[in-house]
C-alpha cells in the first residue's frame, strides 16, 4: 500500500504545472499539501508542519453540517436569518425565473424601478449563491446615466446582467471608510475574518486569521484574489497592515508590496479603524450560534462602524500564509481533535502531534 501511495503521489507532482521543482512538489504531495503551497506559505524558509495541508480545507469545511453550510452558502437565507443580529447591507430584489421580485421595503419590480433607485446610491447585482466575486457587478450613475462597473450601459445591458442567471441578488452599495478608499476606491476592500466556534473551540469562538484584500484594476469592483486581486496581514494586536501580495499561480515566489502596485497608495502600517468592534460583535453572534464552527467573514469597515458583506463556509486556509499557521495554534489543533481531523495535519518525523515544536 505505501509503494501504491508513493507512486500516486509521484504521478500527481509529476503531472502538476505550479512551476515548482519536482522534488519539492512531491514533498508537497506527500505532506497533504498542494504543489504551489511551497509558494504560498514560502516553505524554503518556513515550516511545512506548521501549516493547515491543503487536504484539511474541504473536512473542515464540513465541520458547520449541511444545515449551517446551507445558511451560509445562500445569502438571501443568510440575510433573511440574521439581519436583525448582523450589520449587512440590505437586500433589495431578487431576479429570478425573468421577474424581479421586492424583498426589502423599497419598490423594485421591473428594471426602470431599479434604475430609478440608483439615484439614491449605486447597488449591487450578485448571485444568490457563490464565490470569490465571480459574476458581481456594480450599478451606478456615471454623469447622470447607468453604469456597470463603471462603464456606460444601456436598459438592455442593465436587464441582461440582472438576468445573467437565475437567482441575482439586488443589494444596497457598502460604502467603505477613507483609508481603504484611499487606497483603492475602485472596488469594495474587505477584512477577511476566519473564525471558529462552537464546541471545538470550549464555547468561546476565536479568530483564526486576520487579513485584509484589496481590488486592483483587474479586480474592479471586487476584491477577490482568485481574479488578481492583493491580501496582507491585519495585526490582532496593533490593527494595522502589513505588506499585501498577490496570490502565486504558477509563480516561483510571492510578491510583496508595501504600497497598492495600482495607486501607490501605502498599505503597510495602515492603521484600520473599529476592527476590535468588529471581532467582538462576531465573537458575540458566533458564541450566540454554536452551531456554526467555522466560518471566514467579509466586513467593510465603513465611516461610522462596520457591515458584514457575508459568511464563507469554505473560507480558504491560505490565510495562513500571512503569519496565521494553523499548526501552531493550540486552540485551533484542538478544535481540530474535536472534529477527528487531527490526523490531516502533517506528522513531523518521529510523529509528533501537529503543535509540538
Amino acid at each position: 500500500m505505501a509503494a501504491l501511495r508513493l507512486l500516486k503521489d509521484a504521478v500527481k507532482a509529476y503531472t502538476d504545472r505550479s512551476g515548482v521543482p519536482y522534488r519539492e512538489r512531491l514533498r508537497m504531495t506527500r505532506l497533504g499539501f498542494s504543489p504551489e503551497s511551497y509558494v504560498v506559505y514560502e516553505l524554503d524558509r518556513n515550516d511545512p508542519y506548521d501549516y493547515a495541508p491543503t487536504r484539511l480545507g474541504p473536512p473542515l469545511y464540513d465541520t458547520n453540517g449541511p444545515t449551517v453550510t446551507a445558511l451560509l452558502t445562500n445569502k438571501l437565507l443568510f440575510w433573511q436569518t440574521f439581519k436583525a443580529e448582523l450589520p449587512m447591507p440590505r437586500v433589495l430584489a431578487l431576479a429570478a425565473n425573468r421577474t424581479l421580485m421586492p424583498v426589502a421595503e423599497r419598490e423594485a419590480r421591473s428594471v426602470d424601478a431599479l434604475l430609478a433607485l440608483l439615484a439614491e446610491g449605486p447597488l449591487v447585482l450578485k448571485p444568490v449563491t457563490g464565490q470569490k466575486g465571480k459574476r458581481v457587478r456594480l450599478l451606478s450613475l456615471e454623469g447622470g446615466e447607468p453604469a456597470l462597473d463603471g462603464a456606460p450601459a444601456t436598459r438592455a445591458e442593465v436587464e441582461a446582467a440582472l438576468f445573467a442567471r437565475d437567482g441575482m441578488l439586488v443589494v444596497e452599495f457598502a460604502r467603505q471608510a477613507a483609508y481603504a478608499d484611499a487606497i483603492f476606491p475602485h472596488s469594495t476592500n474587505t477584512i477577511r475574518v476566519v473564525m471558529f466556534g462552537g464546541e471545538g473551540a470550549g464555547g468561546e469562538p476565536f479568530v483564526g486569521s486576520l487579513c485584509h484584500r484589496f481590488g486592483t484594476r483587474a479586480t474592479a469592483p471586487v476584491d477577490n484574489m482568485s481574479s488578481g486581486g492583493i491580501m496582507g496581514r491585519l495585526d490582532p494586536a496593533s490593527h494595522r497592515l502589513g505588506p499585501a501580495c498577490t496570490f502565486p499561480f504558477g509563480a516561483s515566489r510571492l510578491v510583496w508590496h508595501s504600497r497598492h502596485p495600482d495607486t501607490g497608495a501605502p498599505i503597510e502600517g495602515t492603521l484600520v479603524p473599529g476592527v476590535a468592534a468588529v471581532v467582538e460583535r462576531l465573537t458575540g453572534f458566533m458564541r450566540a450560534h454554536p452551531a456554526i464552527a467555522y466560518v471566514g467573514w467579509d466586513v467593510v469597515i465603513t465611516a461610522d462602524g462596520f457591515t458584514v458583506i457575508e459568511g464563507n463556509r469554505g473560507a480558504g486556509i491560505q490565510t495562513q500564509m500571512f503569519g496565521f499557521p494553523f499548526g501552531r495554534d493550540e486552540r485551533i489543533v484542538a478544535f481540530l481533535a474535536h472534529h477527528g481531523l487531527a490526523h490531516l495535519m502533517a506528522r513531523r518525523p518521529g510523529g509528533a502531534k501537529p503543535g509540538v515544536r
